[in-house]
């Protein structure tokens, strides 16, 4: 067996260990402790120990194999006040639970039935582009998975109260990166129920957050539009989940799904957007394959749309790290004993791109999934929603979506850079592009190619174009 005091770590600062030099750069730090320390990697964060994973076979064992070892860390702070006892954060025999009622709503035969939704509102979003025009991709990216996640819980407009449950979600995210990895400023040391200014605004944000989508619930319920409150549909299953002796747990579930479920897919859409714009090769396939499906489109017709998703999953993971906390002993694979109470942690980040697993990793090649390349890889080698049962409920939902988005828009429009854009990422929960990604629309559809908005023209306005694109951002 390995003594885990024997195992490599990188040099450390008294006191802090480890912590500065991840949050000075928590993705070069990952990758450099991967490439230059092995497989397992002890690390110490003040005064807790974390053992950073960088091998499949751990992974798949911690995540898989021996899941009943092991739980997810104490989610305090934010994540908690925000989502309470949802199933994000739930633990043990509650989670349990809860992921028995959800299941079946969001099982692929489930999410077929939302296909049509899908691509209605990706169409409706469309009908707003013009030839020529240009959007902030981010911006329209998240504007249209929200649409989408709303109607396919609640089925009835609810756009004013959706926009109001985003804004109040940024605030809660951004505390989040406020505090991740380390408190920014003294003033997040202190207890969240201190009345000081950041602390009265997230307040606000949570309850404001829980208000809105207690009226989206209560007006569901009362239509039981489309037999939504049955078990099997995914309003329905929220309602199930829920113990009833435990008063808001609806409601936290409800936050849980609107936020997580859009922010994750918002992220995806914009990455693989930037990656289309980027790849005109693998750009015109897409744009082939959605037009010669014909007026049914269905995520098993897609087959490149599909890989083009996994690729852009592989690369920009916007679930880029997870940890877990044994609850009793256990041997890894590669020998090492871990006590009860250990802490370890793994990133897609880093394991999506070891050229052990992936040939030419660092390149954006869709094709490398187009021979079932997926089937055949450990479990712990690629996974962009998690492994186990603990695996994200919601990735039939969000494949589908983002399989169908795609497709829906290659059929009208193509994404022009408006300048290069080194999309670097910006870590909260989730991973997104640091700045806004500007892209020109250029129509497919031969029927409107008449009309054709003006392109920046005035000084001024090029100016603009460029300040955008620089990551200087926009009014608008």
């Amino acid at each position: 067996m390995k003594d885990t005091r024997l195992l490599s770590s990188p040099p450390a600062e008294p006191v802090f260990g480890h912590l500065r030099l991840f949050t000075r750069a928590p993705l070069e730090f990952l990758d450099t402790c991967a490439r230059e320390q092995g497989d397992i990697v002890r690390l110490r964060f003040l005064h807790r120990t974390v053992y950073l994973l960088n091998h499949p076979r751990d992974v798949e064992q911690v995540l898989i194999a021996d899941h009943r070892k092991s739980d997810k860390t104490s989610q305090a702070g934010v994540i908690g006040l925000t989502f309470g006892r949802g199933v994000f954060t739930s633990r043990g025999a509650a989670w349990r639970q809860q992921r028995r009622a959800l299941a079946p709503a969001w099982s692929r035969g489930a999410v077929r039935r939302l296909s049509a939704g899908i691509v209605e509102e990706t169409t409706s979003v469309m009908s707003g582009w013009r030839d020529g025009i240009t959007i902030e991709l981010c911006r329209e990216m998240s504007r249209l998975s929200l649409r989408i996640i709303g109607r396919s819980l609640f089925g009835f407009p609810c756009d004013a109260e959706l926009r109001a449950i985003k804004s109040a979600g940024e605030i809660v995210f951004e505390r989040f990166r406020q505090e991740f990895p380390v408190y920014q400023s003294p003033v997040y040391l202190l207890p969240h129920w201190i009345p000081v200014a950041p602390n009265v605004r997230l307040r606000r944000a949570i309850h404001e957050l829980r208000r809105l989508c207690q009226d989206l619930l209560t007006r569901a319920r009362e239509r039981r539009a489309d037999d939504r409150d049955a078990p099997d549909s995914m309003l329905g299953s929220i309602v199930a989940s829920a113990h009833a002796e435990v008063p808001g747990e609806s409601i936290d579930q409800l936050v849980t799904l609107l936020l997580t479920g859009q922010d994750t897919v918002a992220a995806a859409l914009a990455w693989t957007g930037w990656f289309l714009a980027s790849q005109p090769e693998v750009r015109t396939r897409l744009e082939d394959e959605a037009r010669n499906v014909g007026d049914r489109l269905e995520p098993d017709r897609l087959p490149w749309a599909r890989c083009v998703v996994l690729e852009s999953l592989r690369l920009r993971p916007p679930a880029w790290g997870m940890n877990r906390q044994f609850t009793d002993e256990t041997v890894l694979a590669s020998g090492l004993r871990l006590h009860r109470g250990a802490v370890v942690a793994a990133s897609q980040w880093v394991i999506h791109r070891d050229a052990r697993f992936f040939a030419d990793p660092l390149s954006f090649r869709p094709e490398r999934w187009m021979d079932g390349s997926l089937d055949r890889l450990p479990a712990g080698t690629y996974f962009p929603f998690g492994a186990g049962p603990r695996m994200c409920l919601g990735r039939h939902f969000a494949l589908q979506e983002l399989v169908l988005i795609l497709a829906t828009l290659a059929r009208r429009f193509r994404l022009n850079l408006m300048a290069p854009v080194d999309a670097a990422p910006r870590l909260s929960i989730t991973m997104h592009p640091r700045g806004p990604i500007p892209v020109q629309l250029e129509s497919l559809d031969q029927r409107v190619r008449w009309y054709r908005a003006p392109t920046p023209a005035t000084m001024a306005e090029r100016f603009d174009a460029l300040r955008w694109a620089r990551g200087g951002g926009s009014d608008a």
